[in-house]
């Protein structure tokens, strides 16, 4: 298809967009010397009627943006310009298309200058595919404009739904100019209620055996509660049987709280040998077991959820991961996996796709790297970007949480990847609901177990 008829395709889509906003408002808009500027001329060109105003930072370098700047009869304005900047502090209404997706490295001068102006000015921003600056790839920041509104074309990148650049976008729409997209492979999913296609199915003919055994080393004398929430959230997530190992001093409180689990005095060579389709180690498990935790990751044959303090003894003896054989599954927050990757909590929060994908592929494992739009990454499986949760996971014991529903998917049989991206998923949409009734101030980690259990109930019953 002419590439002068997907620019105006293009620049139609920005401007439903634009509608509702313009109401006799003047349209700031801001060109590049690329098509992203041309989608900028392509507006303006058909906005003709309207009051608009472009400021350029160059001419246009490309056929289809010089075709449309030609087309344009209104007023034009260098960047460099005293007008130009006084254009945009005092406008309401600016369309950004100074950059598009192929920036790799922080913008400088005018052009820094201009994102400085549009952040200060009180109008309401929209930006064509990307806010400028921002990379379509990955969640690296640099300078960068702050839209209230962008729109993507064809599809959403990459750095619209991971954090921080997430918040440079405002409200994302997709705009669908007619580009076959048959072979694109996108650079991760989005994660959505789709995953439920990967719910593990129940059987009517079945017993406990049928549904997996989760053994667990979880928890300690100064941390029950944290073993406690892993067990009953994997429960709560279906799989038939758990096996709850630990010292003396942890079985007494477990055996005050828990009814369903049965209860392992811990012995290393006892929690190897134990049958069981998953293991779940690390939560709140402080470094009880540090002696033990070598010979364990090394003897180990079914899949392994790691968490927390786990995830801490495999930092601490990276070499470890060339003898683990059994399918892995890391679940760091932001500090954790600063010292897993060895750099700190602020490189990884910057970089947190490219980092979680770098790292699951050099350990052959999953890691799922929580946070806001928590990302699931394995080797040989297309990321998956989450897009449920809020704030009021921001409470010790969440991860607990979590870790248990992941465990008690892949002891059902779930693939890892999906196990992970699975639980996930339902967490932050069980923190989501409660937060309708209970607050992000209010609710527990404890709250979430049953209502995960309410929102497996809502599926199976639509389904």
């Amino acid at each position: 298809m002419c590439g002068i008829t997907l620019m105006e395709r293009a620049a139609l889509c920005i401007i439903d967009e634009l509608k509702p906003y313009l109401n006799g408002n003047k349209l700031t808009v801001i060109c590049g010397s690329g098509n992203n500027g041309g989608d900028g001329w392509a507006v303006a060109s058909i906005l003709n009627e309207y009051p608009v105003c472009v400021i350029y930072t160059d001419e246009p370098k490309t056929k289809e943006s010089m075709h449309f700047r030609i087309k344009y009869k209104g007023i034009s304005l260098p960047a460099s310009s005293e007008e130009a900047l006084f254009e945009i502090s005092e406008s309401s209404l600016i369309l950004d298309c100074i950059f598009g997706i192929g920036i790799n490295r922080p913008a400088k001068g005018i052009y820094k200058k201009l994102f400085d102006l549009v952040n200060e000015s009180d109008a309401f921003v929209v930006s064509a595919d990307v806010p400028s600056g921002i990379p379509s790839d990955c969640s690296k920041t640099f300078p960068h404009i702050n839209a209230d509104l962008t729109v993507c074309i064809t599809s959403r990148k990459l750095s619209s739904v991971v954090t921080p650049t997430d918040e440079a976008y405002g409200k994302t729409v997709v705009c669908d100019i007619g580009v076959d997209m048959e072979g694109f492979t996108p650079l991760a999913e989005y994660c959505n209620e789709k995953i439920f296609e990967y719910l593990p199915k129940r059987k009517s003919n079945s017993h406990k055996g049928t549904y997996g055994t989760l053994k667990t080393l979880c928890g300690s004398f100064h941390m029950p509660g944290a073993g406690i929430l892993a067990i009953t959230s994997a429960l709560r997530s279906g799989v038939g049987l758990v096996k709850a190992f630990g010292k003396e001093s942890l079985l007494g409180i477990y055996k005050n709280r828990l009814t369903e689990p049965v209860f392992k005095d811990f012995s290393t060579s006892g929690f190897v040998e134990e049958k069981a389709s998953a293991a779940l180690i690390g939560c709140g498990i402080g470094k009880e077991f540090e002696n033990q935790l070598f010979d364990i990751f090394s003897s180990l044959s079914c899949p392994v959820i790691v968490d927390a303090d786990g995830i801490n003894f495999l930092s601490g003896n990276i070499d470890i991961f060339e003898r683990i054989s059994s399918p892995l599954v890391l679940t760091p927050h932001p500090a954790e996996m600063a010292r897993l990757c060895g750099v700190t909590t602020e490189e990884v929060q910057e970089n947190r796709f490219d980092l979680c994908k770098e790292m699951s592929e050099k350990l052959n494992c999953t890691i799922v790297l929580k946070g806001s739009k928590t990302i699931i990454c394995t080797p040989n499986f297309n990321p998956i970007v989450n897009s449920t949760g809020n704030s009021g996971l921001a409470k010790g014991g969440s991860g607990d949480v979590l870790a248990g529903i992941i465990a008690s998917f892949i002891a059902q049989g779930m693939l890892p990847h999906y196990a992970a991206a699975l639980g996930v998923y339902l967490h932050g949409k069980a923190a989501d609901s409660l937060k309708e009734h209970l607050s992000e101030f209010s609710f527990l980690p404890s709250d979430i177990p049953l209502e995960v259990g309410k929102i497996i109930a809502d599926t199976l019953r639509n389904i």
